[in-house]
């Protein structure tokens, strides 16, 4: 693909250009090329691939203390990385933006990437089809942080062993060509973009297929084709004959012609890694990896099949089978953390739209949860749009980074649910009733509630005050809760769990995994599904709620017999996405008996060291002092906008700026938050927490679903 580059740059210093602005906008040129000769591989019709350009925003600096904040509403318009070696961008930077040469105004650079790719021969990919080579296509999807580490590493270790054989058997200390390496690994990860061969073609993105039938001596072997790309091996394409040493064959020469096949795939951001085909009816055994994600093609399909595929010049993009020519692939298949053991009898998934880039987000594919695995300590749940995107089941031998790919693939609210080690999850629950929002339509929201073998609740989304407008509390209101599961009293039980869409709002979408033989054989017992549902109006809870912006979530624990407090730092994304900036989101609390509570957002890899209470009271440091209000409770009812700055268990000396609560360790805390960074703090003399279950328990109706 050559380059038609020919317009100078646009250069900044800095983290951040001013202003980035959409000055040109292109897309894919349609075209059809069938029987391409020396090749028998068939091209496909390309439809358009219109991408519609955001204007870019103007940034301006900010010297309080949220200096990043502003930065968070730019992720749509660019990108924390740059277009050709893909590493994040650091304060101090230089970095340009073609404005002209590129079909997405997300693109930026390095200037010393820049520079080494440019300029370019016929040879190479041009800047835009470097992009797309290096990342998701026009899209840009944050790789996990193990992914990141790992390919940094690589990268090094090749520059050091290129250093090692230019010294013609003069030895450098290994500390001094790491030390080299990490001044030039942009440069080389850009080098191996710019480098990287491609397949025979001119086009830089299309749609193939490939014809495979067990009756004809030619389409009948299939071979696959490979790229390595930074000790990542893609594949490059498929063909009828072995083209490269390390080709493989699809499917082993002695398959059976008359039975049907099986096909799935691996895939990361950049591209399609394993393709596997198989007759047998059990799932393949695949290895679970951050960032890697599978997807089935298809299952039980008989020859004669087409294979399709698009190639993004040098690797796959996406695959699918089709019984003929004429029929059209199917893009959108959901993506899999982990396959169920039998796929023909488990519960499909639903399909939702929104794009190749979506279906590649690390949370969009269907994970998988073990509830009551041995050894675990808590669960946090990750929450957008009120729905559970994430579950991190944290075990007692877990460090700091052991979970690091899950945490850091989002920037958005969290609930942490401690389990104490005589401790199971025994019931989960959903309920269903109408959420109001100040900006939004009335719509049926759905909101997971767990239940503890301790008796506990816990709501892991927005609480039923939402069903209320904020000036308004007056009525009662319809809930509906829904037994989904009760979880047997030894054993674990896996939950498949990914995201849905319905009428363009989010839900959660679960399905249960039934126990295997030899659990059956060891006596453990099976979770029970039957469904139970319970009808009940509610009155609107107290008051203090913060207004209904969208989803507002309220957390809850009791003082008495507090032990010790570890605070929960905000968690700060690398491009500004965190919504607070060096606060304190949330507050674990360690009870004299070992157990354990949370108020707020609390990420286990958050924590801050455990301040042990040595009187009967803390203290809260705030820039807004709530507004004193009449009732049961102390006067800690909040603002809309109450930042928490520090949490003593001394009395703290006066600071000018700030405001000191007093919190007496006796009643109940509760700590109120919403998605938009607001939150609140009230303590209440009562310790009695709000027993929603309770509540419908004791005063529902019963039916069966």
């Amino acid at each position: 693909m050559a380059s038609s580059d020919s317009v100078p740059p646009l250069f900044f210093n800095g983290l951040l250009p001013e202003f980035v602005g959409p000055d040109d906008a292109s897309t894919d040129e349609e075209f059809e090329e069938e029987g391409a000769e020396g090749s028998n591989v068939e091209n496909e019709e390309n439809g358009d691939d219109g991408n519609d350009n955001d204007d870019g925003e103007d940034v301006n600096d900010d010297d309080d203390e949220d200096e990043a904040y502003h930065n968070r509403g730019l992720r749509g318009s660019t990108t924390p990385t740059c277009g050709l070696c893909r590493f994040y961008f650091e304060p101090g930077d230089s970095i340009l933006h073609y404005e002209y040469h590129t079909a997405f105004n997300r693109n930026l650079f390095h200037k010393e990437c820049f520079r080494t790719w440019y300029p370019i021969d016929s040879r190479a990919i041009g800047l835009t089809g470097a992009f797309e080579v290096a990342a998701c296509g026009p899209w840009f999807l944050e790789p996990p942080t193990s992914m990141v580490v790992r390919r940094e590493r690589w990268i090094r270790q090749s520059i050091a062993q290129g250093l090692q054989g230019s010294l013609m058997g003069r030895r450098l200390p290994p500390e001094i060509r790491e030390a080299i390496a990490g001044y030039c690994t942009r440069e080389r990860a850009t080098q191996i973009i710019r480098d990287l061969p491609l397949e025979h073609t001119d086009s830089p993105q299309f749609f193939r297929r490939l014809r495979f039938d067990c009756e004809d001596p030619v389409s009948r072997v299939l071979w696959v084709h490979y790229v390595e790309i930074e000790g990542f091996r893609y594949v490059r394409s498929l063909s009828y004959s072995q083209l490269f040493p390390d080709d493989t064959l699809l499917l082993p020469d002695d398959y059976e012609a008359n039975s049907s096949f099986s096909i799935f795939f691996a895939e990361d951001y950049r591209g399609i890694r394993q393709i596997i085909a198989t007759q047998s009816n059990q799932a393949p055994s695949i290895h679970r990896e951050a960032g890697l994600h599978w997807v089935i093609c298809c299952r039980h399909q008989r020859a004669p099949f087409y294979l399709r595929w698009e190639n993004d010049g040098v690797k796959l993009r996406g695959l699918d089978v089709t019984k003929t020519k004429d029929n059209r692939p199917d893009w959108e298949r959901r993506r899999w953390a982990a396959f169920p053991r039998h796929l023909d009898t488990f519960p499909q998934p639903p399909k939702f739209s929104g794009g190749y880039d979506v279906k590649l987000n690390y949370y969009n594919a269907i994970q998988v949860v073990d509830w009551n695995s041995p050894g675990v300590c808590g669960y946090y749940f990750y929450i957008h749009q009120g729905q559970i995107r994430g579950i991190v089941t944290l075990k007692l031998q877990d460090t700091r980074t052991t979970h690091i790919d899950e945490y850091d693939q989002h920037g958005h609210p969290g609930i942490y649910v401690p389990i104490g080690p005589d401790e199971r999850v025994s019931e989960l629950w959903i309920r269903t009733g109408e959420l109001v929002s100040d900006f939004r339509d009335r719509q049926e929201f759905q909101v997971p509630i767990l239940r503890t073998s301790k008796g506990r609740d816990h709501v892991l989304g927005p609480g039923i005050r939402n069903a209320w407008p904020t000036h308004s509390r007056a009525g009662l209101k319809e809930f509906t809760y829904t037994a989904i599961m009760t979880f047997p009293e030894k054993g674990q039980t896996r939950m498949f769990y990914s995201r849905d869409e319905r009428d363009g709002y989010a839900v959660a979408w679960m399905a249960f995994e039934e126990p295997s033989l030899l659990d059956v054989w060891l006596g453990l017992e099976q979770a029970t599904t039957e469904r139970r549902q319970i009808t009940v109006s509610l009155p609107a809870p107290d008051s203090y709620n913060l207004p209904c912006l969208y989803v507002n979530m309220l957390t809850s624990a009791p003082l008495d017999g507090v032990k010790n407090v570890r605070t929960c730092q905000a968690w700060e994304s690398q491009w500004g996405d965190a919504r607070w900036v060096n606060e304190v989101v949330g507050l674990l609390l360690t009870y004299t008996d070992g157990s354990q509570r949370c108020v707020g957002q609390v990420r286990p890899d958050s924590l801050e060291n455990p301040l042990d209470v040595r009187s009967d009271r803390i203290w809260l440091r705030t820039i807004e002092r709530p507004p004193t209000t009449q009732g049961d409770s102390n006067g800690l009812f909040p603002t809309t906008n109450l930042r928490v700055k520090c949490v003593y268990v001394e009395k703290p000396v006066y600071k000018e700026g700030y405001k000191i609560l007093e919190v007496p360790l006796t009643g109940c805390l509760k700590w109120h938050f919403t998605e938009e960074g607001l939150s609140s703090v009230a303590h209440f003399d009562r310790d009695e927490a709000y027993d929603e279950m309770g509540v419908a328990l004791a005063h529902g109706t019963v039916s069966q679903p």
